[in-house]
């Protein structure tokens, strides 16, 4: 009978330490799954702060938008590269700022290209965009040209394009008080001034009047682009038979591959007759106003 209640004790001490083995498994896989659940919840937390982030980012970048369009003279009223006040939306702060594309201040070129900057907060999380955006012209293009209309009293920085000598003259002007003379010429040759601020894709603007001091024959303008892929030439304009001062001119858009090295202007004919070029201008053109298309990125926060 001892016998038979001792075993009976070793069964029931088992299967307590079982229960107590089970008991403890269970607990441990509990906290083990609300750990994980909080892991979970901490992650969607941080995924919803993230996409709030980037709405109030998006939010910014239009507010500024708005800020470009409801300012009056904006240019002179509106500080360069710093934040603005952060406003709430939805559950997040939204805040912009302006920079100019050239330069460190609006004024410097009236007509260029700015980006505006959209920053979103959403508890630990930040997100920036930027947009670069065209505003409206405000005054009349720049020339790139340095002495186009031959005011100088000299031929510089006009260099001869081809087999020919370019000079300052004064005995016939279209207007104001000299011109460049383009003499001695080799059929094909002209004269050229270099410019500068072109990128593959942009539309330029070139003018000039010009006169034939001989027999009437064609005149033509072009733009020499080099590059690291080699040389092209884009012809702007072709006037077919040019005598006394007459308009020469035309809006093109070139492209190009490689890295632009140098660009020129030239203006020159497939004749021997003597030429004369006066009131040239070379002007960049921008964009329509508004956003560039392609230019929507991501900044780093």
């Amino acid at each position: 009978m001892t016998a038979t209640r001792t075993r009976s004790y070793r069964r029931r001490g088992t299967a307590y330490a079982f229960f107590l083995m089970t008991t403890l498994l269970v607990t441990i896989i509990g906290m083990a799954g609300l750990r994980v659940a909080g892991i979970g919840l901490r992650s969607a937390v941080a995924i919803n702060q993230q996409v709030e982030a980037q709405a109030c980012a998006q939010s910014g970048v239009e507010l500024g938008l708005v800020a470009l369009n409801r300012t009056n003279n904006w240019r002179d009223n509106l500080p360069v590269d710093t934040w603005s006040t952060p406003v709430a939306v939805g559950n997040g702060l939204a805040s912009w700022k302006i920079k100019p594309v050239v330069g460190t201040t609006f004024t410097g070129k009236r007509n260029g290209s700015v980006r505006v900057y959209g920053r979103g907060t959403a508890g630990d999380a930040t997100w920036l965009y930027s947009v670069e955006v065209q505003p409206p012209a405000e005054v009349l293009l720049d020339n790139e040209l340095t002495n186009g209309d031959l005011e100088s009293g000299t031929a510089t920085p006009w260099f001869a394009y081809g087999s020919c000598a370019v000079q300052y003259a004064d005995w016939n002007v279209y207007e104001g008080g000299g011109s460049l003379h383009v003499a001695g010429r080799a059929p094909g040759s002209g004269a050229g001034q270099l410019v500068q601020g072109l990128v593959s894709g942009g539309t330029v603007r070139a003018q000039a009047y010009v006169s034939v001091n001989g027999t009437p024959q064609p005149v033509w303008m072009r733009l020499e682009v080099q590059s690291t892929a080699g040389t092209q030439q884009f012809e702007i304009a072709t006037a077919a038979s040019v005598a006394k001062w007459r308009a020469l001119g035309g809006t093109i858009t070139p492209t190009w591959d490689g890295t632009l090295t140098s660009a020129a202007l030239l203006i020159g004919s497939d004749d021997t007759e003597e030429l004369l070029i006066d009131a040239a201008r070379f002007m960049l053109m921008p964009a329509p106003p508004g956003p560039i298309d392609g230019t929507w990125q991501r900044e780093p926060d």
